[in-house]
């Protein structure tokens, strides 16, 4: 009904609240009929919060289950808990009224036996040995030959023991309930509700649920549906309204899908999750949990092997997204408990992440979320060898050629046994204070990295004292090695004395030859291409370069480089780990509050 009510609205028929409550009441049978007049009396007398619609219906499908579970257990014998196999049916029955004092002889007076074609009984209580059933007696009823209308036409479709797929997940004694109620209902001539005749249906999804209430999230992850099919619509990405869509389930039953977007859900791998986006998924909300199609997955390029009580899944590219485990149900079935994700954590593309981290390389960003080397953020599942293009990065990166990477002696032990600088400038730009050259100082060990802007070169020794006050105040350590090359502004006579008067060796590359400083032209190369590359993405004004560079900085030191293993330079300097979250991408436009 509440469907109905949404298509309705889509083709501009709006149902006001009174309608609406008059249109649920008056469909009800007389038990959930008198339960909802008494919910409404209560409501208006007794409260002061008012019922809408959507609560009434909850309300009703929990009494319909209490009274279906009363009725089940007077029905059918007591099996154990984990013996039943359940399903869910998007559609209820009513219970047919039993006249007290008259059992099933009387009531099943004028119906004929399917399997001894006598009358007084029907073939469940049939004493008889059991026949087989063709498909030429599915559609009569009793010996004559005789069609009773659509009511009894659903009820044979049903009553076959030997059809496959309608009730493949059921036991034919759990299911005496349901061919009761069917063959009464085919007697009187009613229609049953249940399987409708829409036409051409659009597909078929197999469904199979629980009538267990869940108090989280599941995927069912299924070889025989055709489509993605979930109900939780707050987590659709990309959600457009669609014209009512009508499939038709393995069990004979109709439902339809009134949207579509895509779905990211959780892969369990090993102790992690991966994030897993499904296109195109459907929704409906009258399934009880996401449907994940195995044969959507193979048309995309993913691999499932089905084996020894799981379902692994592979990626296009051989890499392991992950495995469900088999319930005891017989189902590859996750679950997911309400408060269970993370909300301090952020799904991201590997391309928004790579313009967030300041263009950094695409196996970097993989290798910092896969190995835990930072926290607040979490990457969707894409292959490895897709083609990836970052136009700014084209254009910010491009070089004639690469520096040589040489290394000669030893690394040092300890924070501060070497420290790596070099000046790089004049800025063709001059900032808004009016500097234009920036000097950077690199950690030999950990490469931990800091910058400093400068109005002329020989505002470089006062730079050099900052970068000392800070490594001991903060630190604790003292500079041992200072490696430069022969510019001027490191050879002037005062900063020389400055040097051997704290006992620092001052360590010079020969004339010409950058190649000996590589690890200080490396780095401020690495600093200038992703500077021109912010500045192009964000389309901010080339004055804001400094901004641009202390951004940049800030990103290496929380970035993997191969001369710190297994670490980024922060951790490896600071001993914790760097946190992303809330990181945002360089000239992202946000709203300042100004209290007033």
């Amino acid at each position: 009904m509440r469907v109905k009510k949404e298509e309705l609205a889509q083709v501009g028929v709006e149902v006001n609240e009174k309608d609406y409550f008059s249109i649920i009441i008056s469909s009800l049978p007389y038990s959930l009929s008198n339960f909802a007049s008494s919910q409404l009396a209560a409501a208006q007398y007794l409260s002061t919060k008012k019922i809408l619609p959507y609560d009434l219906l909850s309300m009703l499908l929990e009494e319909s289950d209490r009274q279906w579970a009363q009725f089940l257990r007077r029905r059918v014998p007591t099996k154990g808990k984990d013996d039943m196999n359940e399903a869910l049916s998007t559609e209820q029955y009513s219970r047919p009224k039993r006249e007290k004092g008259k059992g099933h002889a009387h009531k099943h007076a004028d119906l004929t036996c399917y399997n001894c074609d006598e009358k007084g009984h029907i073939s469940r209580f049939c004493k008889k040995p059991k026949k087989p059933r063709s498909k030429d007696d599915s559609g009569k009823q009793g010996g004559d030959g005789k069609a009773s209308g659509s009511g009894s036409g659903s009820a044979n479709a049903i009553e076959k023991e030997e059809e496959d797929g309608a009730w493949a997940a059921e036991d034919r004694e759990e299911l005496v309930w349901f061919d009761e109620v069917v063959e009464v209902m085919g007697n009187e001539g009613r229609e049953d509700a249940m399987i409708k005749d829409l036409g051409n249906t659009s597909d078929e999804a197999f469904v199979v649920a629980e009538t267990v209430e869940s108090n989280g999230t599941a995927e069912l992850y299924d070889s025989g549906c055709t489509n993605h099919i979930s109900p939780y619509r707050d987590q659709f990405k990309n959600f457009e309204r669609t014209a009512p869509r009508s499939f038709k389930a393995a069990n004979k039953q109709n439902f339809s899908t009134i949207g579509k977007g895509d779905l990211i859900v959780n892969v369990p791998n090993s102790d992690i999750f991966t994030r897993l986006r499904l296109t195109d998924v459907h929704y409906s909300p009258h399934v009880a949990y996401t449907l994940v199609s195995i044969g959507r997955l193979d048309e995309e390029g993913f691999t499932t092997k089905f084996g020894h009580g799981k379902c692994i899944i592979w990626g296009s590219d051989g890499e392991k997204i992950g495995e469900v485990q088999r319930t005891a149900r017989k189902a590859y079935k996750v679950e997911h408990e309400i408060g269970m994700a993370n909300v301090a954590e952020e799904t991201l593309t590997i391309d928004q992440l790579h313009r967030r981290m300041g263009h950094a390389s695409i196996q970097v960003i993989r290798d910092l979320v896969k190995f835990g080397m930072v926290t607040g953020v979490h990457l969707e599942y894409s292959p490895v060898g897709r083609p990836f293009f970052c136009e700014s990065c084209v254009y910010g990166k491009a070089t004639r050629k690469s520096v040589s990477k040489i290394r000669e002696g030893e690394r040092a032990a300890v924070f501060g046994g070497e420290i790596h600088s070099d000046l790089w400038g004049r800025s063709p730009i001059k900032l808004k204070g009016g500097k234009s050259y920036m000097d950077t100082y690199i950690d030999d060990k950990t490469r931990l990295t800091n910058v400093f802007f400068l109005r002329t070169k020989d505002e470089q020794p006062a730079a050099y004292k900052k970068y000392e006050a800070w490594a001991e105040n903060q630190l604790g350590v003292r500079i041992k090695v200072l490696n430069t090359d022969r510019g001027g502004e490191y050879l002037s006579g005062d900063f020389i004395a400055y040097l051997k008067s704290r006992d620092t060796l001052q360590k010079l590359s020969v004339h010409d030859t950058h190649q000996e400083s590589g690890v200080a032209e490396r780095r401020n190369h690495t600093i200038v291409e992703q500077i021109r590359t912010l500045l192009h993405a964000s389309g901010l004004p080339k004055y804001l370069w400094a901004e641009a560079a202390r951004h940049v900085v800030w990103l290496l030191n929380r970035t993997t480089t191969k001369a710190v293993d297994g670490m980024t330079p922060y951790e490896a300097a600071l001993g914790k780990k760097p946190d992303l979250k809330g990181l945002r991408e360089f000239g992202e436009r946000v709203w300042v509050r100004i209290d007033g």
